[in-house]
């Protein structure tokens, strides 16, 4: 599946996230044939997108027990590579996507006619940061 050559804007003249994750998650999406395989592919694209937005302290930690869970589940429907290679995609979130911060909190895809469509539902940092009531000063 290839993201249009122009990407919708949103309001807030960012792409679309879901257009943005289906790009983003387009190497994991490259000969995935069924169904199951593409849900995978972009609920482990989630993963990462949003593991990218953590702090860096943070990220070794996450992006270890999500490669860990990977390996050792037997459900996991991604060829050994996209898993050897998840740094790689937490890079590229921090990279090109490093204007983005917006994080998923819900996603889904829903068929239509074969084709899937990404619904996302997500969070924007810096409107939380906005609202987040500001520490007052020592009196």
């Amino acid at each position: 599946m290839k993201p249009p050559v122009k990407l919708p804007l949103t309001p807030a003249h960012v792409p679309k996230l879901s257009q943005s994750l289906v790009d983003f998650a387009g190497p994991l999406l490259v000969n995935v044939e069924t169904t199951a395989g593409f849900e995978s592919a972009l609920a482990l694209a989630v993963q990462l997108w949003n593991l990218g937005a953590l702090p860096e302290a943070k990220q070794g930690e996450a992006l270890w027990k999500l490669g860990e869970t990977l390996r050792h589940h037997p459900s996991t429907q991604l060829p050994g590579w996209a898993v050897a290679d998840l740094a790689d995609y937490v890079e590229r979130r921090k990279t090109v996507y490093a204007a983005d911060h917006r994080i998923v909190t819900e996603h889904r895809v829903a068929w239509h006619k074969g084709q899937p469509c990404l619904e996302v539902v997500s969070y924007d940092l810096d409107v939380a940061a906005a609202q987040s009531p500001k520490a007052s000063p020592p009196a």
